[in-house]
Formats: structure tokens, C-alpha cells, sequence
């Protein structure tokens, strides 16, 4: 087995992350302890002598990804050490094994411990989630490439909804302490990042033992200088507590944009997913947001072809989309998922029924982002610069919209600026710069 800490000086390290925030985090972990342990981070597409592929298994699609991604970089670069970490290879890592005796397979909770593998030249088995209510990472000083950085503050779900595979491959819930969020929180601002995105696998029960856990974190989280925004990725909807909507109520800091998770319109489908709130409780849920923050942008994630999705339930949630005026919309078909009670069901859906309702959907998804987008004009947001070409500022506001803005000052990528929407092109926002924030 190959000991690449030990077989040159600068061994070259390419990774390669598919998925959620929460390995993209991992990713960035990783990346650090090795660029400490004297690794050189290079371009995916080039040569190096370590591969690591951090690997999502939420469908088959992203699972039939990882397996492309995997083979080609085998074939690609023969002499290579590959690692394959992530959700998949703790669901399947045995089956991965089979694409090349030359793959290094590490769990999820093996991640933080990439180094010890490398060093001993160890594998690891995957078959157990021994480590998981352990595991919870070492947290990071930068998020590379980006302007904004993610802060993962909690791992797990216990909730087991009936199509999902990721209490199996993440474990059951923890959370990190609250004052090494607020370090981390603070060394990223010292390292000049303007906005921090809250994120785990159940991110509204961070802390549950506490009780409104989350709502806790925010409330004390102190002045950091530096921070503008604090954004907060997926909240499940019965997780808004009275506490959690008064602090987002309060404090400005706070992003006027939410991600709640809707997965269908119709009462029945909803009960099959074994979602725990009715379509009637989601929109009333979203009305008390709404109360708290005039203007908020409310994104959602739809699932369509689920089993026992006939045309009726499939219309009713196609209204129910229509009807919560939504500001953009993640669309995805159902996956089956080995071990989930969905994958047995009954009445599965069939892939052509799942595409022609995806492209209804997704036209709905577009018209609702569309009037989203007129309905902000006139109205002032925080911009984060992302990138700048000739003169002209983008990136997202504080209300997840993505936004450009023609202006002769000298801004810089990182840089907050209050700007004005003027109109909008291409999904898009234009804007006209007010001043800068920071």
C-alpha cells in the first residue's frame, strides 16, 4: 500500500465533492489537514498523486456520478492513490471496492482521520456506523474558492423518513459545542469572509437536548467583527419554534432568505414520506415567517414521483406550489433508496411519468423565481461579491438571489454592498450600488 506522506516531499492532492453543504464542508476539512501535512492541492482535471472523491448517495443519479467520476480517474492517472469517502462509500463501499483494487474506502466518520489512513496505508470497514456519535470534524479556517464560508454546527437525523437513506449513512443527531461555532465563526471573519452559512444534516435540532437549541446559538452568538451575514441553510418547517422566529425577527444579521423543505403538496403523499406536518401546517408555518420578515425569500425542495403519486395528488401539489409564491424551488425526482420503506412500496411511479411531471413542476419553479425577482424591484439588499468582469459586481444578496451590478468603484470579491434592484435579466437581478457595508 502506498504511504504518500512519505514517498515525496510535495505530493499533489486533487478532491472531488458531490453533494450537500455538509460534505462540502468535510471536503474543506480535509483539505486542510492536508495542505498542513505538506500536500499541494491542485485542479481535479490534472495529474496528482492522490485522488480524494467525496461521494453523495441521496439518488441514484448522484450514486451513478460518483461511480463515473471514480472509473474516470482510475483510468485517467493508473498510479494514483484514490480515496473514496462520503455517503456512498459508507452505504456501498464494498460495491465500490470492485471499480478498482486500488481505492482507499473511508466512511463518514473516518474523515477526519484521512492522515492516520494515508500514513499506515490503512483501509477501513464500512459496514458500521461505530464512530458516529463521535464524529463531528475539526473545523475549518477558510472555505477555498468561495466567498462566503460554511459553518457545520450539527450531523444526523433520527427523523427516518420513508424514501430517505441518511440516517443510515450519517447516524443518529449531535451537535458541536456552541463556543467552538463561535471560534470557528470568528476565525473565518479574521480570515476575511463576510458571510457564514449554518449548516448540518437536521440543522433545527442543533442542541435538541437543549431544547430550541438553535434558537439558543443565535440568540447568543455575539458581535463578530467582520460578519455581516449569517445565513441559515435547511430548516425543517415544524422546526420554526416561537423562540427560533423571534430571534430571526430580531436580529438583522440574519438572512432574510429561508430553505424549508416542502417534498409534496398533498396531504396523503405526506403521510406516505412520513413528513410530520400536513400542507395546511407548512403554509401557516410560512405565513408566521413571513409575518416576522416582510419580503422574506422562501425556498423549497419538491419531490415528484413518489410511490402513490397518481394525477390527482400530483395536481394537488402542483397548486400548492403555485399558491406560496415561492422564490425558487429545488426539483428532483424520486430515487429509490435500498433499505427505505419507498423503495417497496406499491404503485411505484414509472421514469417517463417522473420526467413529465418534473418538467411541469420545474416550469412552475421557473414562473414563481421569475415573479420573485419583479416583485424585489425598487427594493434595497446586501450583496456578496462573488466575482467581478469588466467593471460588473455578482453574487448572491441577502436574499439568495443572484444579482449583478455595473459600478466604477473598487470593490473586491468578499466585499458587502448595499445595492438597489433596478430590474432583472436572465434570472438575475441588476442592481445599482448604494455604498459598501464592509
Amino acid at each position: 500500500m502506498l504511504q504518500l506522506t512519505n514517498s515525496r516531499s510535495d505530493p499533489k492532492c486533487a478532491l472531488l465533492t458531490l453533494g450537500c453543504k455538509v460534505n462540502q464542508y468535510e471536503s474543506q476539512e480535509m483539505r486542510e489537514q492536508l495542505e498542513g501535512a505538506g500536500y499541494r492541492i491542485v485542479d481535479a482535471d490534472g495529474t496528482a498523486d492522490l485522488f480524494i472523491v467525496n461521494t453523495c448517495a441521496v439518488t441514484q443519479a448522484a450514486e451513478k456520478k460518483c461511480r463515473q467520476i471514480i472509473r474516470r480517474v482510475a483510468a485517467r492517472c493508473p498510479a494514483a492513490m484514490i480515496v473514496v469517502t462520503g455517503c456512498m462509500a459508507q452505504r456501498a463501499g464494498t460495491e465500490l471496492k470492485r471499480i478498482s483494487e486500488r481505492l482507499i474506502i473511508l466512511g463518514n466518520m473516518e474523515k477526519d482521520r484521512i492522515l492516520s489512513y494515508l500514513e499506515g496505508g490503512a483501509s477501513c470497514a464500512t459496514d458500521g456506523l461505530s464512530n458516529c456519535q463521535s464524529y463531528l470534524g475539526r473545523g475549518i479556517a477558510a472555505w477555498s474558492g468561495r466567498a462566503r464560508a460554511c459553518v457545520k454546527i450539527q450531523d444526523g437525523c433520527n427523523r427516518n423518513c420513508s424514501y430517505c437513506l441518511v440516517p443510515q449513512v450519517r447516524g443518529g443527531l449531535r451537535s458541536r459545542p456552541a463556543q467552538a461555532v463561535y471560534d470557528e465563526i470568528r476565525r473565518l471573519a479574521e480570515n476575511g469572509f463576510r458571510e457564514v452559512v449554518l449548516t448540518g444534516i437536521h440543522l433545527g435540532l442543533y442542541d435538541e437536548r437543549a431544547g430550541d437549541g438553535l434558537a439558543k446559538l443565535l440568540d447568543n452568538l455575539p458581535e463578530v467583527e467582520g460578519i455581516v451575514n449569517i445565513r441559515l441553510s435547511s430548516i425543517e418547517p415544524i422546526d420554526f419554534t416561537s423562540d427560533l422566529l423571534r430571534v430571526i425577527e430580531k436580529d438583522d444579521r440574519i438572512c432574510n432568505h429561508v430553505h424549508v423543505p416542502l417534498q409534496h403538496g398533498s396531504d396523503r403523499i405526506l403521510r406516505e414520506m412520513r413528513r410530520p406536518y400536513s400542507a395546511n401546517d407548512y403554509a401557516c408555518i410560512i405565513d408566521k415567517l413571513r409575518a416576522v420578515r416582510p419580503g422574506l425569500a422562501v425556498t423549497t425542495d419538491i419531490m415528484v414521483g413518489f410511490p402513490g403519486e397518481d394525477d390527482t395528488a400530483f395536481q394537488e401539489s402542483l397548486t400548492f406550489v403555485r399558491c406560496m409564491a415561492f422564490a425558487g424551488l429545488h426539483v428532483f425526482r424520486y430515487s429509490p433508496r435500498p433499505g427505505t420503506p419507498a423503495a417497496v412500496m406499491p404503485d411505484q411511479v414509472t421514469e417517463r411519468v417522473k420526467s413529465i411531471r418534473a418538467e411541469e413542476m420545474s416550469q412552475t419553479a421557473f414562473c414563481a423565481a421569475d415573479e420573485y425577482l419583479s416583485a424585489l424591484e425598487d427594493e434595497e439588499l446586501r450583496l456578496v461579491v462573488e466575482a467581478i468582469d469588466d467593471s460588473v459586481c455578482m453574487g448572491r444578496t441577502d436574499r439568495y438571489v443572484e444579482a449583478e451590478v455595473r459600478s466604477e468603484a473598487d470593490f473586491h470579491i468578499g466585499d458587502v454592498i448595499r445595492i438597489k434592484a433596478i430590474g432583472k435579466c436572465n434570472g438575475r437581478l441588476l442592481g445599482k450600488a448604494l455604498k459598501k457595508v464592509l
